[in-house]
């Protein structure tokens, strides 16, 4: 019996983070999975709020509250006032946190490279765009539900 898309995506995504942050470890980039991924999200984001960044994490706001402190307590975020509400603050890159994404960006290249061995590109890209395609799809069908109902 094959694997359910579900299952397939998040084995796929669980391993590749699994080992990615095995390999940064191992690299003197010792971070935990939660603030690898809170370091990407905020690059991607770009300086926002902890509600937003929880959301594109997935995750409860308490949760992203306290992985940016604990990235706050080394250095690699900074929280600045909000141009748009003095009482809220922002969350920000800060300087030391471009090395750190430059040299994950380097040991997740690799590992892609290593995962998709023998896998033929024209078959990556096609994969990547049924995926794509799959996301947007359910994005849209999250936007459309009624408040409260399930997710």
């Amino acid at each position: 019996m094959r694997d359910t898309l579900g299952m397939l995506c998040g084995d796929v995504a669980r391993l590749l983070a699994q080992l990615l942050v095995d390999r940064a470890a191992a690299r003197g980039l010792a971070l935990t999975l939660g603030e690898a991924r809170t370091l990407l999200h905020l690059n991607r984001l770009g300086p926002t709020r902890s509600t937003d960044l929880a959301e594109s994490m997935g995750v409860e706001v308490m949760t992203a509250v306290r992985l940016v402190d604990g990235l706050e307590a080394r250095r690699l975020v900074e929280r600045h006032p909000d141009p748009r509400d003095r009482r809220a603050k922002q969350i920000v890159l800060a300087a030391a946190a471009a090395d750190v994404l430059a040299r994950f960006r380097e040991l997740s290249a690799e590992l892609r490279a290593e995962a998709t061995d023998g896998v033929p590109a024209a078959e990556m890209e096609r994969a990547l765009e049924a995926l794509e395609a799959v996301r947007c799809n359910l994005r849209r069908m999250r936007a459309a539900r009624p408040r409260g109902a399930c997710a």
